[in-house]
């Protein structure tokens, strides 16, 4: 007698998948399950047997008849990415791209287990009510934070920039991630959760972009919202209020217009000159613009101006003073952050992982895994214990 195939509809299990905040390999582990047949459900070239349909519904912790259902849950799966202001508001709910899919499994995969261990513990990200102006959340922001503009102008780079402001954020309990979604994919897209809100920046813009691109997302969830909501009645609203909370925070008012006057004796009325300014401040000639267009600094509106494609990387890395080591080690902590590399190493020395757990996580080969456990060894251990 042959085995009954259960008709589950693929679209849904791949939903299921990303809401649970996991890839094939761990719902195999997690299941029992072999990890080419998951994918083959997913492409829907086979279909399961009574029992692996059964152990499928306790490892994702649904119903039977839920993968059975024709249509596909609303919410969880992201609906919005903040996109680039050339893309059309069609494009803002267009499907998810190969690359942004595989960033939003990993941010949620790394939520999630972030949140266990730390215990559910409540992030130290203030927050702000969602009719509260972008200065009050600046504010609040700059309360909790060890920042200020002369160490921002002082920096040797807009890659230094970047990784201070980043190791401030992580402090509060931020995950910050850099993935690459292509240079027409989406800017970057937050996740909110009280215990472990994410920020997810796009890797093929500049330095000052990415920076822009984080503070802007760090809006977003300092108003405890996830960029895929779509509850909001004008989501063109919040995105101009997240960029103004963040070309405030990166170009203060007092600064700015005193730089202004002292460097140039007149209002901005050029691109070239609100490069000048940017590249003081390390910051994106969109935020520029904004902030310089809204404390009545420029004589022309330059917004409009901006190239489609300022915002990409025309230089390397390098030049960005944002050094990509090519190595396996530097590439999971240029993409997952320090932050979350560390508590994952951590919990495998307490027992609450295995090496087998940290190595799927982190998606470490077993040649790769010591190259990594030792750069973290090395960069985290207080030398006063030693």
């Amino acid at each position: 007698m042959a085995a009954v195939e259960i008709p589950l509809n693929p679209a849904v299990l791949e939903w299921a998948l990303a809401d649970a905040g996991l890839d094939e390999g761990q719902l195999s582990a997690r299941s029992k399950l072999p990890a080419e047949s998951i994918e083959e459900w997913l492409a829907g070239s086979a279909r399961p047997n009574t029992t692996q349909f059964r152990a499928l519904c306790r490892a994702l912790n649904r119903p039977t008849a839920f993968f059975l259902r024709t249509d596909v849950p609303a919410g969880g799966t992201p609906a919005q990415f903040r996109t680039y202001p050339e893309q059309s508001r069609a494009a803002e709910t267009r499907p998810l791209s190969k690359e942004e899919d595989k960033a939003l499994r990993a941010a949620r995969r790394f939520q999630a287990v972030s949140r266990w261990l730390r215990d559910e513990k409540v992030s130290l990200l203030p927050q702000v009510e969602r009719d509260a102006q972008p200065s009050a959340a600046e504010a609040r922001l700059a309360e909790v934070i060890d920042w200020s503009v002369d160490r921002q102008v002082r920096a040797t780079s807009s890659g230094a920039v970047l990784s201070s402001l980043r190791a401030e954020l992580e402090n509060l309990g931020l995950l910050v991630m850099l993935f690459p979604m292509k240079e027409d994919g989406c800017r970057g897209f937050s996740l909110f959760d009280e215990s472990v809100p994410v920020a997810v920046v796009n890797s093929a813009q500049t330095a000052e972009a990415r920076i822009y691109t984080l503070l802007h997302e760090v809006g977003h969830l300092m108003r405890g919202e996830s960029t895929f909501d779509t509850r909001f009645n004008d989501p063109r609203r919040i995105e101009r209020w997240c960029d103004r909370f963040a070309a405030e925070f990166l170009l203060p008012a007092t600064d700015l217009r005193s730089y202004v006057e002292k460097r140039f004796g007149s209002l901005v009325d050029d691109l070239e000159t609100a490069r000048s300014v940017g590249r003081r401040f390390k910051t994106s000639l969109t935020a520029t613009c904004i902030r310089l267009e809204e404390l009545g600094l420029a004589s022309t509106p330059l917004i409009g101006q901006i190239p489609r494609r300022e915002h990409l990387k025309p230089r390397s890395d390098e030049e960005d003073g944002f050094n990509p080591d090519p190595s396996t080690a530097g590439k999971r902590l240029r993409e997952y952050g320090e932050s979350i590399v560390r508590d994952i190493f951590e919990a495998e020395r307490d027992g609450r992982l295995s090496r087998l757990d940290v190595q799927r996580y982190l998606s470490l080969s077993d040649e790769k895994y010591p190259e990594l456990r030792g750069r973290v060894d090395e960069a985290f251990t207080d030398p006063s214990s030693s």
